[in-house]
């Protein structure tokens, strides 16, 4: 029986106008390339993973809360809120900043690779996040995207504590579930930074990348394969950090579900070849929303993994980081599909 006395998801963090560059070859120094085709989209963390669970076709609420600027691209923004049917009150309009923007080189096949404008996101307070109001929402979950690329709110404080920090205990406090997706920025201070958080996470969703930096733990073997025992040595590392629920690890090559009592669930992600992705963009946003659906719905770890490398290999058949998603009763197996019916019927 799913527990309904709370309902919906509030996603905060980056919003982004992301325009993707299609190229063929990556340019040396001094080197151009031509530009083949180009394509526009909204992106960032919490964009995209409230923007996939509308995709989904979800009936919980869905409420955005971000910062941008008084520009174009923040036009673009509040046309795309609107599109997907979402409040706009908790998107703050800053007149002294530029929307956040990312060109994005996608090599098919390849790689990408982002040349990153923060602008109003990197303005986004404590101050900005009105937990008090949002805490009257009734919502089950509070996700907080990405942590290492929201300036203001990354910043270590004299008590080695961050704004970030601050703002997810609030939302624990106010009764949600808090989930948090992280990004993989480099930084000297990605441990301390995000250490701080830590005690405040229920559910950290993380790639391989992030996850060693987070942990400092190595987790290749000497032929820069993915070690599973190194991998679930940094997941318990951070487990033990603080983190209230499960830690959630997400590559190519695995799914890992470390539960707080210790509980490992492995997955193996199918395998899609290179000529079927048109793009990678906003595939671990996929994952990450695939999550959270599961989480919202008190699915098994197993069946949320599979779920949300489901999202993911829809979002890489997509040229933006969203078009590719897919309702829920197309993205999970019918069996699965059935047996949820079922539970929510009970």
């Amino acid at each position: 029986m799913i527990d309904t006395s709370r309902s919906g998801v509030i996603c905060a963090g980056n919003w982004i106008v992301d325009v993707i560059h299609d190229i063929d070859r990556w340019p040396q120094k001094n080197d151009l390339v031509r530009i083949q085709t180009s394509h526009t989209g909204i992106g960032g963390g919490a964009a995209n993973v409230l923007s996939d669970l509308r995709s989904f076709e979800v009936e919980f609420p869905l409420i955005p809360v971000g910062k941008i600027g008084n520009d174009a691209n923040g036009e673009l923004i509040l046309t795309h809120c609107k599109k997907f049917n979402f409040p706009t009150n908790f998107i703050i309009q800053d007149a002294n900043s530029s929307t956040a923007h990312t060109q994005v080189m996608n090599l098919s096949k390849d790689s990408r690779t982002f040349f990153y404008h923060g602008g109003a996101n990197d303005t986004l307070c404590q101050d900005d996040i009105q937990m008090d109001i949002l805490a009257q929402k009734n919502a089950k979950i509070f996700y907080l995207g990405y942590p290492m690329l929201l300036q203001k709110l990354d910043e270590l404080q004299l008590d080695g504590s961050t704004q970030a920090a601050t703002i997810l205990q609030q939302a624990k406090a106010g009764g949600m579930l808090t989930c948090v997706d992280l990004v993989s920025a480099e930084s000297p201070k990605y441990q301390q930074i995000i250490a701080a958080s830590l005690p405040h996470i229920d559910y950290l969703i993380l790639n391989e990348t992030e996850l060693s930096r987070a942990s400092g733990v190595e987790i290749e073997n000497p032929q820069q394969e993915l070690d599973h025992d190194l991998v679930l040595q940094a997941a318990q590392k951070l487990l033990t950090a603080g983190i209230g629920k499960a830690i959630i690890v997400h590559s190519p090559e695995l799914g890992l579900w470390l539960a707080a009592d210790q509980t490992e669930t492995w997955v193996t992600p199918q395998h899609i070849p290179a000529e079927k992705i048109k793009s990678p963009v906003g595939a671990g946003d996929a994952f990450c929303a695939g999550i959270i659906f599961g989480i919202h719905q008190e699915l098994p770890p197993k069946k949320t993994l599979n779920l949300a490398h489901s999202a993911a290999r829809a979002a890489l058949g997509g040229i933006t980081a969203t078009d590719g998603i897919q309702s829920i009763s197309r993205l999970m197996p019918d069996e699965w599909f059935s047996t949820h019916q079922a539970e929510s019927r009970n």
